[in-house]
C-alpha cells in the first residue's frame, strides 16, 4: 500500500492472527494492556501474504478518543529462517534416529540429553537409563583420563570437533572398542549448547587389527632374531623395511626408522650407495635373482664389513615387479678366517720349503709384516756359562716410525725377565708406563722408539728357541685376529727352526757316526800293532785323543793290591805330569772311580753341577767327561776317560763309539799281556835249554874226549 491508499479497517489487511483470534480481541487485549505483539499475515494490494510481527499500542487515557498505534515488521526472512530450520530438524531428527551408528546429543557437563537406539544397542542400556548417565560412566576410566584434557577443550569450546578410538563399558560390564567423533552444537547466538557424539562400535575390527598386529610383530620377531640382515625396498630403492639386525648395522633405533630412506643416507659409502642400487636395477629389470654377492659395507660404528648378500625381486599379487627382497650375512670372520688360513697355509709351505736356518728366519721375517705401525725382532736364546743370553738375530720395522735394534746385540734374561720367558708371551699397550718393565727393558723400548710390546715364545718340542718380538710405534693392542697370526708365525717358525736343527743334527750325527766308525777301525788296527802294553796304551791314548778330537784322553789301569784305578798313559804335557803324580782313583769314587766299581759307563754332558765328578786343576777347562770301563767278561782291566770344554758335547753316540772300542782295547790289553808273557817264558825256557845243554856236553866230553864230532849252540 502508498500513503494514496487510505486504508479503512485494520481487518481486511490481516488474514491470520498468532497471539489472537480476531483484530478486536488483539486491541481489546492493547485497550486492557497498553500494548498487544503478535503475528499477523498481512496481504499487499497484489495479493502477496507478508509475515509481520505485529505491535498494537493503546493511546494513554488522557485522549478523549480511543487511539492505537500499530507497528509492523516484516519478518519474511526470520519465518524462512524458522521454517528452514524446522526443516534442517526434522532432516537431523530423521538422521539422528534411523542412522546405524550410536548417536547421543550430551551436555556441556557430560549428561546425556538424547540417545537414538544404535547407541542404546551398542551399550546395552535403555534410553531412560543412559538418560541418567553421564558420558564418564561407560568410557574406560584410562581412555577417560588419557583424553580429559581434549574432553574438557570440546566442552568449553576451545576445540569443535574430537576424533578418538576408546574403550567402553557394556551394561554387562564387557570391555569394547569404539571410533567416536563429537562435534560441538551452538545456538543461533553462537552459544555452545551441548555436542553431538557419534560412537561406531570397531571391537571386532580392533580385534582384527590385534590378530594382524600380532603376526606382524611374530614376523617381525622372527625376522629379528635370525641372524642375518633382512630389508626390502620399492622399485625407487627406497626402503621399506627391515628387521633389527640390519637396523642396527645402519645406526638406527629402530627398524621402522628405515621406511623412506635410501643407501645414500645410510652409513655406507657413496660407492658402495651406488653398488647396491645398480645390482637393485639389474635384478628388476632381469626380474631374476642374484645369490651370494660379496661386497663391503660400512656400517654405523665405523667398522667395514664383508657381506654375502642375497637379492630377489619382490612381486605384487598379479606377479608384477613392485621392489627388492633382500638379506645379507656378515662373513667378516670367516673372510679372515679364510685369508688367515690362506696366509697360514703360505707361512707353513714357505717355511717347510726352507732349506736353511737362515731361510727360515728370512721366512719369519717376510710373513711378520701384519700392522702398519708394528715391526718383529727375532732374539735367539744361547747358553753361555749356565747361563741364558739372546741376541737380536733378526729385525725389520716394516713402514712403521720404529729404530731397528743393532743386530748380534746381546742381552741376559736376567735384564729382561718378563720379556724373555718361556712360560707364557708379555703383552702391554706401552711398555714405558708398564711397572712390569725392568728399566734395561724401558731403555731399549726407548731407543726402538716403541710404545705397544708383545712377545712370543718360540717352543718347540719343550725346546726353548728364542723370543719372537712384536714392537708397535703408537700406544694400543691389536686385534685378535692379528694377536692369533703372529702367535701362529712364532710356533711354525719355532717348530721349523727345531726341525732344522734336529735335521742338522741328525745329519752331523750321521757323517760323525761314519767318520767316527772308519776312525774306530783305524784306532782297532792302531792298536793291534802295539809290541807290549806300554805301547798299547801309548797308541790308545793318541789315537782316541787325535781321531776324535776331545778336550782330555787318559787311560787307568785297575790295581788290585790297592783296590784304585791308576793312571798309565795320558795325553799330551797334561798326562805326563798327572803320570809324574801318580794320579790314581780309589774305586768308586769320581766318575772314574764309580765306572770302574760298577762296571757301567758314566756319562755326564755336563758336569759342573755333578755331585760325582771330581775337578782337576791341570784340567780346568772340563765341561763334559764320559768314563767307559775296559771289560774282559765280569773283569774289569781299567777305565778309559775322556773329557770336553764343550757343554754337551759328549754324548750317547760318544758312550756307544767308546764302548765298542774298549771291548777291543780289553781284548788287545790280555792278548799282549799273554804275547809278553808267552815270550818270557820262552825266553826262560830257552835260556834253561841252554844251560842245559851245555852241563850235557861239558859231561859227555869228560867221558868221551877221544870221540871225533861238533858242537854248536843257538846262534850256529
Amino acid at each position: 500500500f502508498d500513503e494514496e491508499q487510505p486504508v479503512t479497517n485494520l481487518a481486511d489487511l490481516t488474514s491470520t492472527l498468532v497471539g489472537a483470534d480476531t483484530i478486536a480481541e488483539a486491541i481489546a487485549a492493547a485497550t486492557q494492556s497498553g500494548k498487544w505483539q503478535g503475528e499477523a499475515i498481512l496481504t499487499n494490494p497484489e495479493g502477496l501474504e507478508v509475515p509481520t510481527a505485529l505491535t498494537i499500542v493503546a493511546a494513554p487515557e488522557e485522549y478523549e478518543t480511543a487511539v492505537f498505534g500499530v507497528i509492523a515488521n516484516d519478518i519474511t526472512e526470520k519465518k524462512w529462517v524458522e521454517s528452514s530450520l524446522s526443516e534442517s530438524e526434522m532432516r537431523f531428527r530423521g538422521a539422528f534416529e534411523n542412522t546405524a551408528a550410536g548417536m547421543a546429543l550430551v551436555s556441556r557437563d557430560g549428561r546425556f540429553l538424547q540417545i537414538n537406539q544404535p547407541f542404546c544397542k551398542d551399550t546395552q542400556f535403555s534410553a531412560a537409563e543412559l538418560m541418567n548417565m553421564t558420558i564418564g560412566d561407560i568410557i574406560h576410566p584410562d581412555d577417560m583420563a588419557k583424553n580429559a584434557l581434549t574432553l574438557q577443550n570440546l566442552q568449553q569450546g576451545q576445540i569443535n570437533t574430537l576424533r578418538e578410538e576408546i574403550r567402553y563399558h557394556t551394561k554387562n560390564g564387557e570391555s569394547r572398542w569404539a571410533a567416536i567423533n563429537a562435534s560441538n552444537i551452538y545456538d543461533v547466538q553462537n552459544q555452545l549448547i551441548y555436542y553431538l557424539m557419534q560412537m561406531q562400535d570397531i571391537t571386532d575390527r580392533k580385534n582384527i587389527e590385534d590378530e594382524l598386529r600380532a603376526s606382524q610383530d611374530m614376523l617381525q620377531t622372527v625376522m629379528d632374531n635370525i641372524p642375518q640382515s633382512i630389508f626390502w625396498k620399492d622399485r625407487n630403492s627406497v626402503y621399506l623395511g627391515c628387521n633389527r639386525n640390519f637396523a642396527r648395522g645402519a645406526g638406527l633405533a629402530r627398524p621402522q626408522d628405515i621406511v623412506g630412506k635410501t643407501d645414500y643416507d645410510l652409513p655406507w659409502t657413496k660407492e658402495e650407495a651406488e653398488a647396491y642400487r645398480a645390482t637393485d636395477r639389474r635384478i628388476m629389470e632381469a626380474n631374476a635373482p642374484e645369490l651370494h654377492i660379496i661386497e663391503t659395507q660400512l656400517q654405523a660404528d665405523g667398522k667395514q664389513v664383508w657381506v654375502d648378500t642375497n637379492k630377489s625381486p619382490l612381486h605384487n599379487a598379479s606377479g608384477n615387479v613392485v621392489g627388492i627382497l633382500g638379506t645379507f650375512e656378515d662373513i667378516s670372520e670367516r673372510r679372515q678366517l679364510e685369508e688367515q688360513t690362506n696366509i697360514r697355509l703360505e707361512i707353513s709351505q714357505t717355511l717347510a720349503d726352507a732349506q736353511t736356518e737362515t731361510e727360515i728366519l728370512d721366512t719369519i721375517i717376510q710373513k711378520g709384516n701384519l700392522h702398519p705401525q708394528a715391526g718383529i725382532a727375532i732374539f735367539l736364546r744361547e747358553m753361555t756359562l749356565g747361563s741364558n743370553d739372546f741376541v737380536v738375530t733378526r729385525m725389520d720395522t716394516y713402514d712403521s716410525k720404529l729404530n731397528p735394534l743393532p743386530l748380534n746385540t746381546r742381552f741376559s734374561q736376567h735384564d729382561m725377565p718378563e720379556l724373555l720367558s718361556p712360560e707364557q708371551g708379555f703383552t702391554t699397550a706401552n711398555i714405558m708406563t708398564d711397572m712390569r718393565a725392568s728399566k734395561m727393558t724401558q731403555r731399549i723400548a726407548k731407543r726402538a722408539k716403541a710404545k705397544g710390546w708383545y712377545t712370543f715364545p718360540l717352543m718347540a718340542g719343550g725346546e726353548w728357541l728364542g723370543m719372537l718380538m712384536v714392537l708397535r710405534d703408537s700406544e694400543g693392542t691389536f686385534e685378535e685376529p692379528i694377536l692369533a697370526s703372529y702367535q701362529f708365525l712364532s710356533e711354525q717358525g719355532a717348530t721349523a727352526l727345531r726341525s732344522m736343527r734336529i735335521f742338522k743334527e741328525t745329519q752331523q750325527s750321521l757323517e760323525r757316526r761314519s767318520r767316527e766308525v772308519t776312525l774306530s777301525t783305524q784306532v782297532a788296527q792302531e792298536i793291534a800293532g802295539a809290541a807290549d802294553l806300554n805301547e798299547l796304551y801309548y797308541r790308545v791314548v793318541t789315537q782316541v785323543q787325535e781321531q776324535f778330537g776331545y778336550y782330555h784322553t787318559q787311560l787307568l789301569r785297575y790295581d788290585p793290591a790297592l783296590d784304585t784305578v791308576a793312571l798309565v798313559y795320558g795325553y799330551g804335557e797334561v798326562g805326563e805330569k798327572m803320570l809324574n803324580l801318580h794320579h790314581s782313583m780309589p774305586m768308586g769314587v769320581g766318575l772314574i772311580g764309580t765306572a770302574a766299581a760298577s762296571g757301567r759307563s758314566i756319562l755326564r754332558p755336563e758336569v759342573a753341577n755333578d755331585k760325582d765328578w771330581q775337578a782337576n786343576t791341570l784340567l780346568p777347562q772340563t765341561k763334559g767327561e764320559l768314563a767307559v770301563p775296559i771289560k774282559l767278561g765280569g773283569e774289569v782291566l781299567g777305565v778309559l776317560d775322556v773329557q770336553s770344554d764343550i757343554v754337551n758335547a759328549l754324548n750317547e753316540t760318544d758312550q756307544l763309539l767308546l764302548e765298542g772300542l774298549c771291548g777291543q782295547i780289553a781284548v788287545a790289553i790280555e792278548s799282549t799281556r799273554l804275547r809278553q808273557e808267552m815270550e818270557s817264558n820262552l825266553r826262560e825256557l830257552t835260556t834253561l835249554q841252554q844251560y842245559m845243554s851245555r852241563e850235557g856236553w861239558q859231561t859227555y866230553k869228560a867221558r868221551k874226549s877221544k870221540t871225533i864230532g861238533y858242537i854248536f849252540d843257538q846262534a850256529g
